[in-house]
Parts: structure tokens; sequence; C-alpha cells
């Protein structure tokens, strides 16, 4: 091409471009190995004693309202039934025929039997007990389980002795005697040099068998 006539020259620069390669993309890495499963943890068991419960608290009740009774120990609670005491258990006082009368009495023996428990000592001398009859009775008298020596002696109404027994040991001292209808007095005392002791006193009509208590 040819250049007009009169033209200047002019000259054109250009900017130099430079082109970067881009980054090429990282390669997807994908592992396949099989997984391998997370080991279980060991197995925590508790061995701690467990508390025992609280007790329990008795709060003040508000005035006018009864506080509720706490159980005793080793005691059934109430209204539990009670298993039968073969035995009567001596009462104090025991000492007179009126204290026997009031406190230690036997009740009607006619068509029955009985066996006490009880217990002298070296200043507790003696043990009376009260009983009567509504009939003529042959009644027996038997005193046992003695570990030192005691003896054995009936009396009537008044006090007066009707029968005794005091021969000396730790035999069975035993008798029977026919009695009118009446008030009367058995008496368990100690024995010469005896110091006191445990004993076992049976007192039945003699046509009655004897009770479990006493065998």
């Amino acid at each position: 091409m040819t250049k007009p006539a009169g033209l200047p020259n002019v000259t054109v620069q250009l900017p130099t471009i430079t082109i970067q390669n881009p980054t090429p993309a990282r390669p997807i890495v994908v592992d396949h190995r099989p997984a391998s499963p997370t080991p279980a943890g060991p197995s925590i068991v508790d061995h701690r004693v467990p508390r025992p419960p609280a007790p329990i608290s008795y709060a003040p009740q508000p005035a006018g309202v009864p506080t509720p009774p706490r159980p005793s120990v080793g005691q059934p609670s109430a209204g539990a039934p009670q298993p039968p005491n073969p035995y009567f258990l001596e009462q104090e006082s025991n000492n007179t025929i009126a204290d026997a009368r009031a406190n230690n009495n036997l009740g009607n023996l006619s068509a029955k039997a009985i066996t006490a428990k009880g217990e002298t000592a070296r200043d507790d001398i003696k043990d009376i007990y009260a009983f009567s009859l509504d009939q003529q009775t042959n009644v027996s008298f038997s005193l046992a389980e003695m570990n030192q020596n005691l003896n054995l002696k009936l009396m009537d109404s008044q006090g007066r002795k009707v029968k005794e027994l005091t021969q000396s040991g730790t035999d069975v001292k035993e008798f029977q005697k026919t009695l009118a209808p009446g008030d009367y007095f058995v008496k368990v005392f100690n024995g010469s040099h005896s110091q006191g002791s445990s004993y076992k006193l049976t007192v039945r009509d003699a046509s009655q068998p004897t009770p479990a208590s006493a065998a």
C-alpha cells in the first residue's frame, strides 16, 4: 500500500501482553482401602458400693398433731400378730399374799393347768403366787429347772401352811393335794445356803394333762 504524500510517519507502540498458564487442577485421589473398624472401648463396671438409704427424719409435728411413734429396733411393727407365750411370767411385787393376789395371780385353776417362770435372788428370797378353785380339786404342784436349792410351800387364804417341801438339792419337787373351793397361795423360796435361782412352777388340776410348757 502506498502512503499518501504529505502524511507524517506515525509509530504505534503496542503494549506487551503476557499470557500466564493457569495452575493445573490437582488430581482427585480416591482411597480404595477398606475402612478399619474403630476398636470398641473397654467395658466400664461400677464397683462402687451403693450407699445405704438415708435415715428417716422425724420432723416436729405442728401443734395439736400427735407425733407418730418410732418403730423399735428388733420389735414387731404395730398390728403384727404376737406369738403366744406358753408361760405365766412372775410379776413383782409378790413377797406378801396381798401382793400376790394383786400382782401375781394365776386365776381359777379348776379344770385348768398353768406353768409359771420366775427367779429368786439373794436379796429377793421368795415369790408368792395366788390362785383359786371353784370346786373341790385334786391339784398337782411341780417345781423344776432350778440351779440352786429352792423350796415349795402351799398356803390357804389366810397364809397358813397346808403343805411344804424343803428337801435339799435341785431335783424336781412335786406333790398333789385335794383342796376345797377357795383361795390359795403357793410360795417358792430359797433353801438353805441358796443364793437364788430361776425356776419353773407348774400348778394344775390333776385331772388335766400336763401342759406342753411344763414338759
